[in-house]
Order: structure tokens, then C-alpha cells, then sequence
């Protein structure tokens, strides 16, 4: 090897952390940047188009001390995670900034956490894909991100609780994974599991479906003293969360049911039994996913393949196909399938994505080329209807559903110019180029 190479090959060696990883992800970290650009360009930057986030604001409000009066804790979880947040807002508050783009600076700089929960889910899935060697790790991500409802509710819908739980799953994943790689399991990841569960479950409540099936799935596997760490843990982590929760609200579930009612018996009494409401959720024209995000259905079929064909992995996935299927079973006790009037999407099941990912992989190196095509065809789809909905043209509403789409389209009610001035309408960064629609 000659001087000037043995110079350029030392230097590379040298080259360490967040550098040396861009470096050999470049293709990651352009669909990172990419997924920053576009999100802060279309975060709604506020959390008052709904009263859910405005309930949980209230509730922060509350915990800084910043707000008298009763709160609910409802959700009580997402505000915790907010206060980062909350905090950077108030320190922009303190050397006088109090509104960007005319928006108030709080709720604004709180909705923009959204898009840092969907980046972290899909960054903490990167390692995930890596390990189980599944091909085009940028290209799934992108798919997974804006052909699922996770990239609607990390920008024009940011005051939900999806971008959260999706983070908090992917981690329950990522841990899962290392657990199985161990021989006899971990004690200490178990506990790890056990207490993103817990704060999983203050964020929304149905997500205690996934913590059954991640017990059950160990207790499967004989891993008894593990199963029970994972029991244990969120009740102790769930007790302390509860007791915040209760010293700012007053009532743990205060809100559950009703905005300002509290008890456990009008929690319980929203609960129906509805066996037919994953039908719903899943084929429906009116925000069924595999309707609204078909990239869905290439990753179950990758998914199953994988269970098939990975004999070392099949552990780890049988117990993430055990957490897909509750949560998505968990609905037929909910009186709410189809999200609200302001919903796009399917935005319950927008926990799902880090199995999509993992599906979309498995299918990817199977059949590269024709699954490509296929998935960037489904998120142009997807992306599409979330914008179509974003500009409230009443997409979802009822006796409306994906198919209105299309048939605006052929129509000819929806013009290249129109399109483009409603893109331009509600574009963040639209004060950087003069209007061109005057």
C-alpha cells in the first residue's frame, strides 16, 4: 500500500460516532433529513384542531405549575413526554418569543415532538433491521413511515398519542430482539420491557393488550422468571406514574370517559364488546389500513415468510406477531373504531409500524424489484390521501372513504394548479417564497 493510501486508510479508521455513521448510511441519513424537511414543513404546529391534545396540554399546564384548576389525566402519559418540550417553550418565552408564524410558542414547540417520536422509532428500528439482515433498511423505513398512518399524525395531527406509543413500541422491540439474542433472556431487559410497558399504558390505555401478549409469549417459551419480572415491573413503574397523576389531576382516570369524570366504574363503562371492529379498522373503505395503507399487506405477507423461513429469529418473532395481533384485537372492547370526524387513516393501529418495517424487509428480500414498486405505490397512495384529508376536504367523513379520492381525481376536480396551491397553502416554509398564486 503506498504513503497516500495508508494516510487516507488510517483517517477513515479514525473516523468515529455520528460522522462515521452517516458516512456508511448515507441512504439512512438522506431519508432522516428528508423525513425532518418534510415533517417541519407540514407540522400543524398546534394542538387546538382537536380537544384530545388540548386536554393533555391542559394537564402539563397543570404539572409546571403553569395553570390552576382541575386537569385531566387522560393520556396522561403523552404530557409527560411533552415536557421537554414544554420547557424549551418556556425558555423561548423568557428571552421573548411568544409566537412563531403567529401561533403561540407553546403548543407549537409541543407539537413538533411529534416528529422527534417518529424519527427515534424509525432510528431505534435501523439496528433492528440491521441484525436481521433485511435489505434496504432506508427505502423500508420511508415506506413504513408515509405508507402507515405514523407520518400523518407526526405532522398534521401531532397533539395524538401515536407518534409516543410508536416510539415506545419500536423500543419494546428493539429490547425484545437483544432479550432473544441471550441465552436464558436478561433479567435486566426484562425489567427494561416491563417498564416501557408501564409508561406505555399511561400514554394510552389499550396498550396493556401488548403487555399480555409479550408475558404470555415469554411464559410460552418457558421463560417464567422473565414473565414475571414483566408483570411486576409495570405495576411498581405504573403505581409511581399513578401517583404523578394523581397530584396533578386528583383522579388517575379523570377523563377516561368523560372530559372532567373521574372513577374507575366510568372508566370501565366505556368498554363495549364489538367482535366485528377489527373487520372494521382493517377493510373498511372508511379508514380500514389495509384500504388506506396497503403497504400493510406486503408486510404481512413478508412477515410470514420470515416466520417461516428464520428458525434463529422465530422467537422474537412469534412474540412480536403475538403484539401485532393484540393490539389489533384489543379494539373489539372499544366503542371507537374508526377514530373521530378528524381522523385520517387508521390512527389506533398506527403502533403497528415497527412490524410493517420488519414485514416489508422480509418481503423485500424475497423479491426486490417487483416488492420496490409494489411498496412505493402504496405510499404514494397513502401520502396522498393524507394530504387530501390535511387540506379538509372531508375524506373519512361518514358515507366518505378512500374511494373519494380516485373519483375526484377522474373527475378532474383535483388540477395540478390546485393541488399545487393547497401544498402552498399549508406549507410551513411557505414565507420563504413569495406567493405565486396571487
Amino acid at each position: 500500500m503506498s504513503a497516500p493510501s495508508a494516510e487516507v486508510a488510517v483517517r477513515r479508521a479514525e473516523r468515529s460516532g455520528v460522522l462515521a455513521w452517516i458516512s456508511s448510511h448515507r441512504a439512512l441519513t438522506a431519508a432522516a433529513v428528508g423525513w425532518i424537511l418534510v415533517a417541519a414543513n407540514f407540522n400543524s404546529f398546534r394542538l387546538d384542531y382537536t380537544g384530545d391534545p388540548q386536554r393533555v396540554y391542559a394537564f402539563l399546564q397543570r404539572l409546571f405549575g403553569d395553570r390552576s384548576g382541575g386537569a385531566d389525566a387522560y393520556e396522561f402519559g403523552l404530557a409527560l413526554a411533552w415536557s421537554p418540550f414544554y420547557a424549551l417553550a418556556k425558555l423561548l418565552r423568557l428571552i421573548g418569543i411568544d409566537t412563531i408564524g403567529g401561533k403561540p410558542v407553546g403548543p407549537g414547540v409541543v407539537a413538533l415532538s411529534a416528529i422527534v417520536f417518529a424519527l427515534g422509532a424509525a432510528a431505534i428500528m435501523v439496528p433492528v433491521l440491521g441484525r436481521l439482515s433485511l435489505p434496504h433498511p432506508a427505502l423500508v423505513l420511508l415506506c413504513a413511515v408515509f405508507g402507515t398512518p405514523l407520518f400523518y399524525y407526526a405532522t398534521f395531527g401531532p397533539g395524538h398519542t401515536h407518534s409516543l406509543e410508536t416510539l415506545l413500541i419500536c423500543a419494546i422491540v428493539a429490547l425484545l430482539y437483544s432479550y432473544f439474542q441471550r441465552d436464558g433472556g436478561s433479567w435486566r431487559l426484562a425489567i427494561a420491557i416491563g417498564a416501557l410497558l408501564a409508561f406505555s399504558m399511561a400514554v394510552r390505555y389499550f396498550t396493556g393488550a401488548e403487555a399480555v401478549a409479550i408475558v404470555l409469549g415469554l411464559a410460552w417459551y418457558r421463560r417464567w422468571r422473565d414473565a414475571a419480572l414483566v408483570v411486576a415491573t409495570p405495576v411498581l413503574g405504573g403505581a409511581l406514574l399513578a401517583l404523578i397523576a394523581y397530584e396533578t389531576s386528583g383522579d388517575v382516570l379523570r377523563g377516561a370517559s368523560t372530559k372532567g369524570v373521574g372513577g374507575v366504574g366510568n372508566a370501565l363503562r366505556v368498554l363495549v364488546f364489538a367482535p366485528l371492529n377489527p373487520f372494521r379498522m382493517l377493510f373498511t373503505d372508511r379508514r380500514g389500513l389495509f384500504v388506506w395503507s396497503p403497504v400493510v399487506i406486503l408486510a404481512v405477507v413478508g412477515f410470514v415468510r420470515l416466520l417461516r423461513r428464520r428458525a434463529a429469529a422465530r422467537p422474537f418473532l412469534t412474540v412480536c406477531a403475538a403484539i401485532a395481533v393484540a393490539i389489533v384485537v384489543s379494539y373489539v372492547f372499544s366503542p371507537f373504531w374508526d377514530g373521530g370526524p378528524t381522523s385520517n387513516n387508521q390512527r389506533y393501529y398506527t403502533s403497528l409500524f415497527p412490524f410493517v418495517a420488519i414485514g416489508l424487509g422480509g418481503l423485500l428480500e424475497w423479491r426486490s424489484r417487483p416488492v420496490r414498486i409494489a411498496a412505493l405505490v402504496a405510499t404514494f397512495w397513502t401520502v396522498s390521501l393524507g394530504i387530501y384529508g390535511a387540506l379538509g376536504l372531508g375524506i373519512g367523513d361518514p358515507g366518505k372513504g378512500a374511494s373519494q379520492l380516485p373519483k375526484v381525481v377522474f373527475q378532474g376536480k383535483i388540477r395540478p394548479r390546485i393541488a399545487a396551491y393547497n401544498l402552498y397553502r399549508i406549507s410551513n416554509f411557505s414565507f420563504l417564497i413569495p406567493n405565486p398564486f396571487d
